[in-house]
Order: structure tokens, then C-alpha cells, then sequence
């Protein structure tokens, strides 16, 4: 008998910088997550949020992660991606990154 993917409710705590409180996050009706297929990669050899946004540090991918999912503990920060297993690959914060710092990674 063939075991059914694993699957996980998306549901997490604000992260610290990128986005007001009153901000709710995009949220994608009736989504499920397959846990283990793809996920983002940061490269923190070309990850500068200082670039991204001049004036205040915060990095523009972890504003657009319709899941919450990166986390920027202080303004200038590099970002850090939550989990691997509960990030679905979507992509909004690889098109979102203006350096180019983050790749979608299968496996």
C-alpha cells in the first residue's frame, strides 16, 4: 500500500522584521504542503539585505513569503528560512530577491 504524503496546516508566528502587524499575510486557499520535494536556498555569500532595502536593512524576500516562512531577526540581517520541510517552493521570494540570493532546490 502506497503512503499518502505527508501534509501540514500552514499556520505561523509573525516573524520579527518586514512586515506591520496589521499586515496579514497572502494566504493560498485550500493549500497543502508536501513536505520534502522543494524548498528555497539562501546563498549568504550574495545575500545583503543592506543593498536590498538602504535605507532600513529589511529584505524584501521575507516580506513576500506568503507563508511566513523567512525570518530576519534585525534589520540587515541575512534571512533564514524557518524549515525546509514545510517551504513549498512557491518561488515569490526568489523573483522578489534583487541580488539574485535565493534558488528553489528539489530533492
Amino acid at each position: 500500500m502506497q503512503e499518502e504524503p505527508r501534509t501540514i496546516p500552514v499556520c505561523l508566528a509573525r516573524r520579527a522584521v518586514g512586515r506591520p502587524d496589521s499586515e496579514e499575510p497572502k494566504r493560498r486557499k485550500g493549500l497543502k504542503m508536501e513536505l520534502g520535494t522543494k524548498y528555497a536556498v539562501i546563498n549568504y555569500q550574495v545575500c545583503e539585505p543592506d543593498k536590498c532595502d538602504p535605507h532600513q536593512g529589511i529584505c524584501k524576500a521575507v516580506q513576500v513569503c506568503p507563508h511566513d516562512l523567512l525570518i530576519q531577526e534585525e534589520p540587515g540581517d541575512p534571512p533564514m528560512l524557518y524549515s525546509t520541510r514545510m517551504c513549498v517552493g512557491c518561488g515569490d521570494c526568489v523573483r522578489e530577491c534583487p541580488l539574485n540570493a535565493i534558488n528553489i532546490q528539489y530533492g
